[in-house]
């Protein structure tokens, strides 16, 4: 079955549905502010599809998702069922570009990760991971990542970033410690 609303017509019982199927790929980083998942969930959209048989819903024309401080922008959102039924295999954001924001737990408390690309992709599984591809851009606190590709892998909070064939190199900015930080200890170098 394939259900199609415009604007105002969307059914409210499917939203929901809908906006459940999101949440479980918003919460998965592991240091988000655990209320914001207790928030209420909004999604506004010029157009939603849905087919249940399928497992796709794909929400179009100026997508915006909130929920506490998460808030993903784009132009496109495309969300795949696991096979099981029990939450997402795939969710994939494209825009020019698509943008997520959330507050999350960083080494001075509460930080804001920022996320820019022509195309974010979740992908669940045993290695859960963020692909961002096309101009962009991850930045936490200080901390920033740009490149043509960029792979978040959750579990890990390990970030892979990668040139694109004709693109600009890839840059990481790591900067010093601020004043008043706790200096990390120095390591003697062996002697003699």
């Amino acid at each position: 079955m394939c259900t199609t609303w415009s604007d105002a017509s969307a059914g409210r019982h499917r939203s929901v549905f809908l906006a459940a199927w999101l949440l479980l790929w918003l919460a998965a980083p592991a240091s988000a502010l655990e209320e914001d998942l207790r928030q209420p969930i909004r999604i506004q959209a010029d157009r939603a599809e849905l087919d249940e048989a399928a497992g796709v819903s794909i929400y179009r024309g100026s997508v915006l998702y909130r929920q506490g401080s998460i808030r993903l922008e784009a132009e496109r959102l495309t969300l795949r069922a696991a096979p099981d039924g029990r939450g997402l295999e795939e969710v994939v954001a494209e825009g020019r570009p698509a943008a997520y924001r959330q507050l999350v737990e960083g080494e001075a408390g509460s930080e804001e990760l920022r996320a820019w690309a022509r195309r974010i992709t979740y992908r669940a599984g045993p290695e859960e991971i963020v692909v961002l591809e096309g101009e962009a851009r991850l930045e936490q606190g200080r901390r920033r990542f740009s490149g043509h590709r960029i792979v978040y892998r959750l579990a890990a909070q390990a970030v892979e970033a990668t040139r694109g064939e004709t693109g600009a190199r890839v840059e990481v900015v790591l900067p010093p410690p601020r004043a008043g930080d706790e200096a990390q200890p120095r390591r003697e170098a062996p002697g003699p």
